[in-house]
């Protein structure tokens, strides 16, 4: 899959944590450029994106402390703890003999 620009809202990515072992963990973006309501920003209920590499995310954990997850807000892209990164791109495999799965499998 060849990625082109940041991604949209509904997009599932890795997100670093910033506390303790700096977990990477998988996040759902909430938010990006193109879909962050203006009038949220405005009215104060939601914090504006620095860039379109910039995203809100819901960010998955084990946890039952934190309920399964947490948000986390204006996220930027890169490697470092409290920020974003692509999924990496590994096949999936259908079965314990690796045998790689089609589109059609899933």
């Amino acid at each position: 899959m060849t990625r082109s620009g940041p991604p949209t809202t509904g997009t599932i990515v890795r997100y670093t944590g910033k506390h303790g072992l700096n977990a990477i963990r998988a996040a759902i973006v909430t938010a990006d450029v193109r879909t962050l309501d203006p009038r949220g920003v405005e009215a104060g209920q939601v914090p504006a994106l620095d860039s379109e590499w910039h995203l809100h995310l819901w960010v998955y954990t084990p946890s039952e402390a934190l309920g399964g997850g947490f948000a986390e807000f204006n996220v930027p892209f890169g490697d470092e703890p409290g920020m974003w990164h692509w999924m990496p791109e590994e096949p999936a495999y259908k079965d314990w003999d690796n045998e790689p799965m089609s589109n059609r499998d899933v």
